[in-house]
């Protein structure tokens, strides 16, 4: 028989006693912020394609931003939410049957950060849809928390026996989270310090060799007329690469001021002055524009020295400023208000920074800084040191003086042709006239690049091309985080089953009835319509979607491509290596390479 228990005795109470939903809820809400956070990590550290995260978007303007990044690593600020979720995640696994404590006060700081974000995010028009999630799982995460605070207190639950547990797990799991961030952004950082130094290492060899060959410099020139070493920058003030390679450019010109000269040229990438930004609707640098504008202006009333205090100065603050501010700083800048203004405004500004811009797309700018030595492209220019490296090479080697007649630098196309003679060779057994492309038809960029080839195919000898498969689409390959293109599969595996059913040819026939259409209308009823067009037997095609013969050779395209370390899409190849610039050199660029 149980004991009768007196009614002035409470019943203990019951630490567990809360339900398992508001746990289970907790989990999918730290879940939902760990995930949308190392999405944003892989985007940084895998080339990974978000959607709705492209050049232009919220995300590219958040990332870009001053509080994109931790000061002074240059990582993204994501890495620290993947931490920052995964230690909450254990804290509140050590702490759950503890009723107050360090998960409360974790979540507190979280979700004030978190308003603090938003509020920063909000002013700077980049809320990005992935961060809105990390800081909604933020925010959520603390409702929770406080709700289940003040329950325990409801239920008069003891105080905690061991509060430090919850912080110690939390520091533990973070602590793992941010060293496997750090070893990865190690092994990415080599990555690409290899690659630089291996493109600065060309490039100073051709330097040396004294490549170039019409008059190639900015409106201003910094130096002497006569210069053994003569350095043109197309860069936009609000570009992070461009500042960090303004610090090296600097010291170059105080060591060197009587053998090295530099001119800037300008290529903001604002859609109120860039075509190519407006074409992509993509407003990287909204004040750009301007500081290219306030550069020029500061020379057209101060010269080259003038020119010079306000380049520093747009550097300085990130090409971030106000009319109000522009002007409360000439008189320190030593630059008359009036003809500084009058300048400013005028519509000669506005066609010189155009002409630059214009310039600077002919040879082919794919992003900025673009660097040139006595004409010649230093490739590499992000390796540790590299402009004072090449600079001291060409003062060693014996350059003597010369002006900018001496210059000329490579065309877009000229450009595109460099790069891909000098990758070595990664496909065997290609020949000349054999473009391979590993890329995935429902995706905009390889949608782009074959009609590039399509225009190839109509002339006199059209190349060969083969078409190898690296859907975006996880139901089929394994090699992507998430589906970007839902149709990518069924359309991979109805090009592989052409082949199977008839060969070659009738897949490429298939290929070019696929990219006459939008993804969205790739049904099995249009499918086997467009099976018809192309020759094929559309119930046939339809049955051999699935059989293993397709899916595997889908798969052994995607081991190919995972060997050779595809990153991104589309991935093309002709005579054995990697055009990298094919959006760059165009149409005839890539005639070029196929005809010679």
């Amino acid at each position: 028989m149980l004991p009768a228990m007196s009614a002035a005795t409470p019943p203990s109470p019951n630490v567990d006693a809360a339900p398992a939903a508001p746990l289970a809820l907790r989990g999918l809400v730290l879940a939902a912020g760990a995930g949308a956070s190392l999405l944003l990590s892989l985007q940084h550290l895998a080339s990974l394609a978000l959607p709705g995260c492209g050049s232009g978007s919220a995300c590219a303007r958040a990332a870009a931003s001053l509080f994109g990044s931790i000061p002074g690593l240059g990582w993204p600020l994501a890495h620290v939410g993947s931490a920052w979720f995964a230690g909450l995640g254990a804290a509140a696994l050590a702490a759950r049957r503890l009723p107050s404590g360090w998960p409360l006060g974790l979540a507190r700081l979280g979700a004030l950060a978190s308003c603090l974000f938003l509020g920063i995010a909000w002013a700077g028009d980049y809320l990005c849809p992935y961060c809105l999630i990390v800081h909604a799982a933020s925010l959520g995460y603390w409702a929770l928390e406080e709700h289940a605070r003040a329950r325990r207190a409801r239920a008069a639950t003891p105080a905690p026996l061991r509060p430090g547990a919850a912080l110690f797990a939390f520091l533990i799991a973070a602590s793992f989270v941010t060293l496997a961030l750090f070893v990865q952004e190690l092994r990415v950082g080599r990555r690409v310090d290899d690659v630089a130094e291996h493109e600065l290492q060309e490039s100073t060899t051709r330097l040396l060799a004294g490549e170039a060959t019409t008059a190639f410099r900015g409106r201003w020139l910094i130096g002497p007329e006569r210069a053994r070493v003569r350095i043109v920058i197309f860069s936009d003030y609000q570009c992070p690469d461009c500042r960090t390679l303004e610090g090296d450019l600097q010291g170059v010109l105080a060591r060197y001021p009587d053998e090295v000269s530099f001119s800037a040229k300008h290529f903001p990438y604002g859609t109120s002055c860039n075509p190519r930004a407006r074409e992509r609707r993509e407003d990287l640098h909204p004040n750009a524009c301007l500081a290219a504008r306030a550069a020029e202006a500061a020379g057209e009333v101060g010269g080259p020295e003038g020119f010079l205090r306000m380049h520093r100065w747009l550097f300085e603050r990130e090409g971030r400023f106000s009319e109000s501010s522009l002007i409360s700083t000439l008189a320190e800048l030593d630059l008359p208000r009036e003809a500084f203004l009058a300048a400013y405004r005028s519509a000669e500004l506005g066609e010189r920074v155009a002409a630059d811009i214009d310039e600077a797309l002919k040879l082919g700018i794919a992003q900025t800084p673009l660097v040139y030595l006595n004409g010649v492209e230093l490739r590499g220019w992000n390796a540790p040191s590299a402009l004072p490296r090449a600079v001291e090479a060409l003062l060693e080697s014996g350059a003597r003086p010369a002006t900018a007649a001496s210059d000329a630098p490579l065309d877009a196309v000229g450009r595109m042709r460099e790069v891909w003679e000098q990758t070595p060779v990664s496909l065997a057994d290609q020949a000349r006239d054999a473009v391979v492309v590993w890329g995935d038809l429902s995706d905009p960029r390889t949608r782009e690049l074959f009609a590039y080839l399509a225009e190839l195919e109509t002339r006199p000898r059209p190349p060969h091309i083969e078409l190898r498969h690296f859907p975006f689409d996880e139901s089929c390959n394994p090699h992507v985080p998430r589906t970007a293109h839902p149709r990518a599969c069924f359309g991979a595996a109805a090009l592989e089953a052409a082949a199977f059913l008839a060969g070659p040819q009738a897949a490429t026939r298939l290929r070019r009835e696929l990219v006459s259409l939008e993804p969205e209308e790739w049904t099995e009823t249009r499918m086997a319509q467009l099976a018809q067009a192309a020759g094929l037997d559309g119930s046939a095609l339809l049955a051999a979607l699935e059989s293993p013969q397709v899916e595997a050779g889908v798969r052994a395209d995607l081991e190919q491509a995972r060997s050779l370390g595809l990153r991104s899409i589309p991935f093309l190849f002709v005579a054995g290596r990697h055009v990298r610039l094919w959006r760059s050199g165009g149409v005839e660029g890539l005639a070029g390479l196929l005809r010679d």
